[in-house]
């Protein structure tokens, strides 16, 4: 090796002679020389300077052999492989912000996936300026050419007739405080020349679609007294006596019935004869005993008399 034959005379490399002439000799080096030359700076970790002194050349010369016979590094086999994770990452990056973005689309969006695609459309277009269209398309399952679609609507006339159809049965239905069906409302649209004319099955066709009914109340003829024959009335004890000198003396109690917005109900009250104020009372839509008892009870707990 050459790093020990530097010091030793008797092994040092054998120099080219000058001629006994001025002129300068051309030096030569074997090849085991200069190989020995370069294993300093790659095997040894000399720099070139330092390699090229130790050995008594020029660092020139040292770079020229290095460059020579310096082992070259093998080139990478995996470069396919490299270019292959290289995409794998890029690919899962976008799909990384993909799924950003449609969290936050569904974050902001409240609610809006559940309702009607109109309503989508709306949102959509509130919002153009903030996400991408297709994504938002895409997340609340709407189609981008119906969205670009509703922006520039075309109405029909028969669209329009049937919008001016729904305004009338509308305004009818609620003048009738919601009463009147679709004979009632069909007969008030033929006699009116202010609104759209309609049939009967058109008028109902559009109560369906908004939702109206009629609220018709059902014929009832209420009663307050149930004639049992086999049953005893309870005593008059009161007999007549309508005076009272002091609170809580006397009673008396009555049942009438009140029409409500479904129907009827039927009302008990518990009336102090001293001071002609009601200390007691029930609603229930049935005239059943639980009526009066509780209209009773509340009396009691009301005044609490001795």
């Amino acid at each position: 090796m050459i790093g020990g034959l530097w010091n030793d005379s008797s092994e040092s490399l054998q120099q080219p002679q000058m001629s006994k002439k001025s002129k300068r000799v051309r030096r030569t080096f074997s090849d085991e020389f200069k190989q020995d030359a370069v294993d300093l700076v790659v095997k040894q970790g000399y720099s070139f300077k330092a390699a090229a002194d130790a050995v008594n050349v020029s660092s020139r010369s040292l770079r020229e052999w290095h460059e020579k016979l310096a082992p070259q590094p093998e080139p990478c086999r995996d470069d396919a492989s490299v270019q292959e994770l290289q995409a794998e990452i890029k690919r899962l990056r976008k799909q990384l912000q993909t799924a950003e973005l449609e969290r936050n689309i569904l974050k902001k969006s409240n609610g809006v996936f559940r309702e009607r695609v109109a309503v989508k459309y709306v949102w959509i277009n509130e919002h153009r300026d903030r996400f991408p269209i297709n994504a938002m398309c895409r997340v609340l399952n709407v189609s981008c050419s119906g969205y670009y679609k509703s922006l520039s609507p075309t109405t029909s006339k028969r669209a329009e007739r049937t919008q001016i159809i729904h305004d009338d049965v509308q305004k009818i239905y609620d003048e009738s405080h919601q009463i009147y069906g679709s004979y009632k409302i069909a007969d008030r649209l033929q006699n009116d020349d202010s609104m759209e004319t309609a049939c009967r099955n058109t008028v109902a066709k559009a109560m369906k679609e908004m939702g109206l009914k009629s609220r018709v109340s059902r014929s009832l003829t209420p009663t307050t007294t149930q004639a049992d024959s086999s049953k005893k009335p309870a005593d008059n004890i009161l007999n007549q006596d309508f005076d009272a000198d002091a609170p809580n003396r006397k009673w008396v109690t009555d049942i009438t019935y009140l029409a409500v917005a479904d129907g009827w109900v039927y009302l008990a009250v518990v009336l102090d004869l001293f001071s002609r104020k009601v200390v007691g009372w029930s609603v229930s839509k049935s005239l059943a005993t639980p009526l009066v008892s509780e209209a009773l009870r509340n009396a009691m707990e009301s005044r609490r008399p001795d």
